[in-house]
């Protein structure tokens, strides 16, 4: 799989890609069923739109997307904090009933719309041609598309709106330059990708797709040397943006054999620009742990992390049980796992309860 999951296909085009941009009204939404919630208005009326809030975001999603390109529940988690302040997602599949249904069954309730597509003319009618996917519209109170682009960069854009610092003028420039970008990927991927994801990056420096793009660029060029060198410098710039690290270690898991060196220094700086978040904190540890599992070093910073986490969340727990099967204590890692399974739901524990059999059979091993 490339790179952090860039779903860009090289085929060759110069045309024009998205059916509807940045500016434009959004398309009526043609649905077959909604299988929950119902048809949106996107509009308010005209007295009401210099004070509303309200956010629509329409999802172009699948089923078949998933790890890091499930954006499921990062909107479910928005339409929740956001709600009450205007916010509405809709996701819209075009896939059959029955498959999308499925997707949802035994799942917490989901608090988005989710609607079948009427013979894929919604996904038409905003994609075109575009093969970005999952990807995201939000609109305005007043019907006009502010913002498209991955969904899975919307979640900074929404939180943007609501604290009233979305710039409608830097989003259009935007918009403009991802269609620029994705034909210049899909049809001469050569060096000027470097420029213009430059100009993306100038207007927003932490555009999640300017820089899975500059990524992907190099990887399929054979640049490794170089994509290494710009997260190296990236980051320090911009030492808050996790995704530079994660993208790092994603790279140095993949070369043989692996730098230790550059992976302890994107490790220890990561921990230094995020050692007040926990939860930061805790993907650090488990992302060395799973990625560099025989290398020096990793499990002292583990060691150091594992103490500050919150010993009754979940995920936590799970990552406490991970580092402390790898150090050998499999007793505490056994404990540690049922009681990360004691905090999830039925539906949500199937994959730690397939671990904590992996823990159980380790510790048959040992008698």
């Amino acid at each position: 799989m490339r790179l952090i999951g860039l779903l860009i296909i090289l085929l060759g085009t110069t045309m024009s890609l998205y059916a509807v941009r940045v500016g434009e009204a959004a398309p009526e939404l043609k649905i077959k069923k909604w299988l929950y919630g119902s048809t949106p208005n996107f509009r308010v009326p005209k007295e009401e739109r210099a004070t509303s809030q309200k956010l629509t975001a329409v999802v172009c999603w699948g089923t078949w997307l998933d790890g890091p390109r499930d954006v499921t529940p990062t909107f479910a988690s928005l339409q929740r904090e956001f709600e009450k302040a205007g916010l509405n997602v809709v996701f819209i599949s075009g896939e059959p009933e029955a498959r999308v249904a499925s997707f949802f069954t035994g799942k917490s309730a989901f608090p988005c719309a989710v609607g079948i597509d009427e013979k894929e003319q919604t996904l038409q009618n905003y994609l075109g041609t575009s093969r970005m996917f999952p990807r995201a519209f939000l609109v305005d109170p007043s019907g006009i598309i502010i913002w498209g682009g991955e969904a899975v960069d919307a979640e900074n854009i929404i939180r943007l709106w609501f604290a009233k610092e979305f710039d409608s003028v830097k989003a259009g420039k935007l918009g403009q330059l991802y269609e620029d970008l994705e034909i210049m990927l899909r049809s001469r991927l050569d060096a000027k990708v470097e420029k213009k994801t430059d100009q993306i990056l100038k207007l927003n420096p932490e555009d999640g797709f300017a820089l899975r793009a500059r990524l992907f660029y190099y990887e399929v060029s054979e640049k490794m040397p170089q994509a290494i060198e710009f997260l190296d410098q990236y980051s320090q710039k911009h030492p808050q943006n996790r995704s530079l690290y994660l993208a790092a270690f994603n790279l140095l898991s993949r070369q043989v054999p692996t730098e230790t060196a550059l992976v302890l220094k994107f490790a220890k700086r990561y921990q230094a620009n995020f050692k007040t978040d926990p939860e930061a904190l805790r993907i650090l540890a488990e992302n060395l742990m799973n990625s560099f599992p025989y290398l020096p070093g990793t499990l002292e910073i583990a060691a150091e992390i594992i103490p500050t986490l919150n010993q009754t969340d979940s995920a936590a727990l799970s990552t406490s049980a991970l580092f402390y099967y790898k150090t050998g204590r499999i007793k505490t890692a056994l404990e540690k796992q049922r009681q990360a399974i004691s905090l999830l739901k039925e539906a949500e524990a199937a994959d730690a309860v397939a671990m904590l059999k992996y823990y159980e059979s380790a510790a048959k091993l040992q008698h």
